[in-house]
């Protein structure tokens, strides 16, 4: 990485990636809604600290790092659980999705019907995320896990997790929505100006997409690897693999050194951490409501558009770290613009099943 003013910018614009859109449901069998083998993927393949992430250190003090997410949106039916409950003085229709407890909660999230009352109410977002064996650990110990702590259908211990639910709420649209996600088939049609006019609105009070995050770190000098996993077992199968087994990575002191950058960075840039305080604005379907809440057309795969949005802002979220560790300055990982603009053009639209 350069000295000087020069450290303020990145070795490369982008960490390079890519997608597939046939990849493996990383969940349970039937739980992912296309089915077990189109699941999508993002994965930058193995990255040099120096050529690619700026870590300046001679070719035998580098590291390779990866990054791999894979998500899908959810089949939620047998899954949730509606209920009407008095709120002061009425009767809501409240919405129990169960994948898994949430702190003190049974269940995972809860949507409440009185949104669709609000005309003012858009597009809403609400993200958990889990670490693959820290709640395992927890839990196995006796200490009360304040997270979400997922399903059989959804736990991985060889991938941390996140879980996002979206509603459209009171959105519109101007014809049919077929994405999975933003599904909106619910014909409303009422006279402007003597003119009849139809808009369609959301099936469903809310869909999901889960994504299962996975990273790696590897030795270039004599191609010894991790395994693929999740940020808490990565770190012990970088560092602590030589004690327990005998086995592990060799890295010298440089090469140790620049892991735990990478992996400091790394754990803070999950797309959980990158998108979660932002809400409905992490959206790139909010960016196309036109006024009020009329939203443009919304194309089959707006919830890969999504993604690629979250997994493209968490690796620049690991470039900003690792420019701030390296020279603090304006640009900082808590004042860098999170999603970029970047979609592959290779994504490919896919109808839902029929």
């Amino acid at each position: 990485m350069p000295g000087g003013a020069q450290c303020q910018t990145y070795q490369v614009p982008q960490i390079p990636w890519t997608p597939n859109v046939n990849a493996s449901c990383p969940f349970a069998s039937g739980i992912c809604y296309y089915g077990d083998t189109a699941a999508f993927s993002m994965d930058t393949g193995f990255i040099d600290s120096h050529d690619i992430l700026g870590l300046n250190a001679p070719k035998n003090g580098r590291i390779l790092f990866r990054k791999a997410t894979t998500c899908a949106p959810l089949r939620l039916a047998e899954y949730v659980v509606e209920v009407n409950e008095t709120e002061s003085e009425w009767v809501d229709s409240i919405t129990y999705e169960y994948l898994g407890s949430s702190g003190l909660d049974n269940f995972t999230w809860k949507y409440d019907a009185h949104s669709l009352a609000d005309t003012s109410s858009g597009y809403q977002l609400f993200g958990l995320e889990a670490s693959a064996q820290y709640n395992t650990f927890l839990s196995s110990n006796g200490i009360n896990i304040a997270g979400w702590v997922p399903s059989a259908q959804l736990n991985r211990t060889d991938a941390d997790e996140s879980l996002f639910f979206l509603s459209s709420n009171t959105i519109s649209y101007p014809a049919p929505v077929d994405d999975p996600v933003f599904s909106a088939h619910l014909a409303l049609t009422f006279k402007s100006e003597g003119t009849n006019i139809t808009t369609y609105e959301a099936d469903y009070y809310f869909g999901a997409i889960a994504c299962a995050e996975q990273a790696q770190i590897c030795n270039p000098t004599n191609d010894a690897c991790t395994p693929l996993t999740g940020q808490f077992p990565l770190n012990d199968a970088t560092f602590l693999s030589n004690q327990t087994t005998g086995q592990g990575l060799g890295l010298s002191d440089i090469q140790s050194a620049t892991a735990l950058r990478v992996l400091i960075a790394s754990v803070s840039s999950s797309i959980y951490r990158a998108v979660a305080s932002l809400s409905s604005a992490a959206l790139r379907a909010t960016d196309t409501v036109a006024t009020g809440q009329f939203n443009i057309q919304l194309p089959s795969n707006q919830w890969q558009v999504e993604v690629v949005a979250w997994f493209s802002s968490s690796l620049a979220h690991i470039q900003a770290y690792l420019v701030e560790l390296t020279a603090p300055s304006p640009v900082s990982s808590s004042n860098v613009s999170y999603l970029t603009s970047f979609t592959p053009d290779d994504i490919s639209r896919r109808k839902p099943e029929g």
